[in-house]
């Protein structure tokens, strides 16, 4: 008996710690956040290929990539908007808002890991074309926006997420639900 529980426990410690841990995105009163991603046994270009393949499925409908390359490490920068930035769940729609986040997002590939830099550039309400207001609005009074910010920071979340499960698995998980 004392040896089927020890391997029961066992085997709960291995798939408990089997278990692939979601990376959370957070910023910190700074609208550049930079993540280094570990991904042991993989080349950079085998990385740099991947995140490619990652890219033609998500941006399918506005594949505006910019690639650079050079013989050290593989470098791609993306320029886009999140429609409807602060809800995870667009049909859902608790936030009946209809704002445009305009950020950069940067992938360093390296032997092993690579660097995901997310670069807030500003929010566009899409009504008032001229209003806009930045990410650093959300940190001078944190109590009025905190379930925004909570919700860009898990969209956020959820690409990057995206494009870790895609390198290491091949399999395109759709970030939102469109």
């Amino acid at each position: 008996m004392k040896k089927h529980l020890t391997l029961l426990f066992v085997f709960v410690c291995v798939c408990l710690f089997a278990q692939e841990e979601k990376i959370t995105f957070r910023f910190d009163a700074d609208t550049i956040k930079t993540i280094v991603i570990k991904v042991p046994g993989m080349k950079a270009s085998e990385i740099y290929d991947r995140t490619v393949g990652w890219s033609k499925s998500f941006y399918v409908k506005n594949y505006d990539l910019i690639l650079s390359r050079d013989s050290i490490n593989y470098t791609l920068s993306y320029s886009d908007t999140f429609y409807m930035p602060f809800d995870t769940d667009l049909k859902a729609g608790l936030y009946k808002e209809h704002n445009h986040a305009y950020y950069k997002l940067s992938i360093e590939c390296y032997d092993n890991r690579y660097l995901v830099c997310f670069e807030h550039i500003k929010f566009v309400d899409n009504f008032l074309e001229d209003t806009y207001f930045k990410l650093t609005d959300f940190f001078w009074d944190p109590r009025r926006y905190k379930e925004k910010l909570e919700g860009y920071e898990a969209n956020i979340s959820l690409v990057i997420n995206s494009i870790n499960t895609y390198i290491k698995t091949q399999e395109f998980v759709q970030p939102r639900k469109w």
